[in-house]
């Protein structure tokens, strides 16, 4: 179940509605109770406690704000309501903190099911040919979505299933981060690859076909984020590509040989980079080119963001309610500001406006505890693979952080959850291979 969600990630749940949600939930949910059901090993999950707790700690607030009370702006705002209903002759709601209670129930269930499927990732994902496979699989559905939106734009800028170009360059970071991990993997494995053929000429075609496949994946995949014109996901691309460029030569196992495998993974991505260019020509050079940065007031996320902190202010503790933006908002949108409003631009302002300061502090500290912990495995992982893809979900999570700066990314539902996979991906490589295991157990006993 859990490859067959990440094929179909985006397909059900692109757009925001009730019916592709709550497939997600029941996926998730589903996959997370036969998970438990097969007894696994609960101490994989040791590193994570604090993210995990995190995350059931935000569904907490959801259920809080629930709960029948009268509380400030909250309550004025149902007595308000009671007063209509009453010239109509009908009763007032239930005074609660979220001024839209069915929203936030939603947000609560989708928070569970990612934290359900980060979960399931960790306690399944044991093994190196269930890894590889699980890669395999979300690769190829990434790179069939950029196939057919290709094939089949109806625009200058692709956008997949997903309804906003900028939401599936959001999507697209995920996966070439995790190409990334993969084309570093084989970099890493290059030499022992080439030890295994005696003639030379076989030894470079073996060594050349098997990192120009990876190449030709990466860049596929950048293609398709410069395809959607996403200003903001090609320079998270690039930056996080260079940042990692910097940070994976540094692993302590390679420190002899940091040098050399810098300017081999420089000069493969750069060739990955070319390769792209090559792909998509000027199309998201002229995008760029037609923004003008003298002019931010041209630029409507200014004023999303100045209002978003006004919408704060009304509820600056507790938060309007998750999932309740829409009607947050809507008390401060000024009357010449005539634009439907459902989301912040802005993951972190979102979650500050209908989580409050306990809301926010809960999911930053989910979002950077995960983070550090991969980071901190990566460093101590001496297996090439598994410190390849414990870089690459760290990388994933910094692209979809600093894109969520200026993106709506984690209102989407496909993204964070199949970000949650990924991460929890990482997660399980860190704990070894458990076919190794039970095949060196065996030997002993021979």
């Amino acid at each position: 179940m859990l490859f067959v969600y990440v094929a179909i990630a985006p397909l059900p749940y692109g757009e925001i509605t009730r019916g592709g949600t709550l497939t997600l939930e029941l996926f998730a949910f589903t996959t997370f109770a036969l998970t438990l059901f097969g007894q696994p090993r609960l101490a994989r999950l040791a590193g994570v406690r604090l993210t995990i707790a995190s995350l059931t700690g935000v569904a907490i607030l959801g259920i809080v704000q629930l709960v029948p009370m009268r509380i400030g702006l909250s309550g004025r705002i149902y007595d308000d309501a009671a007063r209509t209903l009453k010239a109509f002759g009908r009763s007032g709601p239930m005074p609660r903190i979220s001024i839209a209670p069915a929203e936030t129930w939603d947000t609560i269930l989708l928070t569970l099911a990612y934290a359900a499927l980060f979960v399931s990732a960790v306690l399944l994902l044991r093994s190196r040919t269930r890894r590889r496979l699980f890669i395999a699989v979300f690769l190829g559905s990434a790179l069939l979505q950029i196939l057919i939106a290709a094939a089949f734009r109806d625009s200058d800028r692709i956008h997949g299933s997903f309804v906003n170009p900028n939401h599936f360059a959001g999507y697209l970071e995920i996966a070439l981060m995790v190409a990334f991990g993969v084309l570093w993997r084989e970099i890493l494995h290059y030499r022992d690859s080439a030890r295994r053929v005696v003639e030379r000429a076989r030894r470079f075609e073996n060594t050349f076909m098997r990192i120009s496949l990876r190449v030709v994946l990466w860049g596929t995949i950048a293609a398709g984020i410069g395809l959607t014109q996403s200003r903001a996901g090609i320079v998270v691309a690039i930056v996080v590509t260079l940042l990692l460029l910097v940070i994976a030569p540094a692993h302590p196992r390679i420190n002899q040989r940091r040098l050399s495998f810098a300017g081999a993974g420089a000069g493969i991505v750069a060739a990955a980079i070319g390769f792209t260019i090559l792909t998509v020509r000027q199309q998201p050079i002229i995008r760029f080119l037609g923004s003008d940065p003298r002019d931010p007031a041209s630029d409507l996320r200014l004023t999303l963001w100045r209002l978003s902190i006004d919408a704060w202010r009304n509820f600056p503790i507790v938060g309007s309610g998750l999932g309740t933006f829409r009607e947050a908002f809507r008390r401060v949108q000024p009357r010449d500001f005539n634009f439907y409003v459902e989301f912040a631009h802005s993951d972190s302002l979102q979650l500050l406006v209908t989580g409050g300061l306990i809301g926010l502090a809960l999911g930053a500290i989910a979002w950077i505890a995960l983070m550090i912990a991969l980071l901190r495995r990566w460093h101590h992982e001496q297996r090439r693979e598994e410190s390849a893809l414990l870089l690459a979900a760290f990388a994933a999570m910094l692209s979809l952080t600093l894109h969520g700066l200026v993106e709506f990314n984690l209102s989407i539902p496909a993204i964070p959850a199949t970000l949650a996979c990924i991460a929890g991906l990482g997660w399980a490589a860190s704990h070894g291979d458990e076919e190794d295991d039970e095949r060196r157990q065996l030997r002993l006993v021979t």
